[in-house]
């Protein structure tokens, strides 16, 4: 249930920070098809344990409020505009994340904000390399209930940003 929840928030974010910028096509998280089929397997056998138990007298608790807490992360290559320097105003995702989910249970606020200045990762750290493997290691912050997000410069990807509960 961790695991669907965790995809769950993990797949709002991404879609909710991709919403303004229409001229971007995809997100910076994949799921390989090997990945998928795994997760889709496990979903069938537990959603056929769990109808074959007799849960009837088992009350369903009323939907608990679920605080997501966001580290973000600007990776940027100078401390100007142009090198990635994002103004703390500019981090309007939250407030928008919030209000998209305002029927939901799910509650975003925003712990840290997090600045590192790496021309490299800013430039290179791509969907899947080893670069942005070693700059997510680096960089996360917290555990698993931790929503960590990276921006960085993505120029000609048509990326926005990264987001992973790992």
């Amino acid at each position: 249930m961790m695991l669907f929840t965790a995809l769950f928030a993990l797949t709002a974010a991404a879609s909710t920070l991709a919403a303004p910028f229409a001229n971007y096509t995809r997100c910076g998280n994949a799921i390989s098809s090997d990945e998928l089929r795994a997760v889709e397997a496990q979903f069938a056998v537990d959603s056929a344990a769990a109808l074959a138990k007799d849960d009837s007298l088992i009350p369903i608790p009323a939907p608990q409020e679920r605080t997501v807490h966001v580290v973000w992360h600007i990776i940027q290559e100078s401390t100007n505009l142009s090198g990635g320097a994002i103004s703390d105003d500019a981090l309007e995702a939250i407030s928008a994340m919030n209000k998209h989910y305002s029927g939901s249970t799910f509650n975003f606020v925003l712990d840290k904000i997090d600045r590192t200045t790496n021309s490299n990762w800013f430039k290179s750290a791509t969907s899947g390399s080893p670069l942005q493997t070693a700059m997510k290691k680096a960089l996360h912050t917290g555990d698993a209930k931790v929503l960590n997000v990276y921006t960085v410069g993505f120029k000609g990807s048509g990326l926005l940003g990264y987001a992973t509960y790992v």
